[in-house]
């Protein structure tokens, strides 16, 4: 084996281990920035809690007859298009009597309503 061989199999800038490194500072690059993307979320809690603990109470809840689309997304299970099928339901139909009336929206069923009632309310009542 000359020099020059031996040189190129233990240098990680050469051959294979050259592109294997590349391929996990590439790896940890996308993993990083997937984390950014999943935390720049804030959840439903961070929104409506009263601060002092983690049970939301009626005044600091989503009034979901004045509420934007931005943060009926940061509810649980509420996406984009569901918050845009709330705001046009509510445009359309007129404003909520209670939080059971998003049964209206489709794609609102009862795990869903289950799942945000704790965070939202109406302005005509205190649910």
């Amino acid at each position: 084996m000359t020099r020059d061989q031996v040189n190129e199999s233990t240098d990680w800038t050469r051959g294979p281990a050259k592109w294997f490194a590349a391929g996990v500072i590439a790896l940890g690059s996308l993993a990083c920035i997937g984390a950014d993307l999943i935390t720049d979320r804030q959840p439903a809690s961070a929104l409506v809690t009263d601060g002092a603990s983690d049970a939301p109470n009626h005044a600091t809840r989503i009034d979901i007859n004045t509420t934007t689309a931005a943060e009926l997304e940061l509810l649980p299970r509420i996406g984009p298009a569901l918050a845009k099928r709330i705001i046009e339901d509510r445009d359309e139909n007129g404003p909520f009597e209670s939080v059971d009336d998003l049964d209206r929206v489709r794609g609102i069923g009862p795990r869903t309503l289950d799942a945000i009632r704790d965070y939202v309310r109406t302005t005509a009542s205190p649910e």
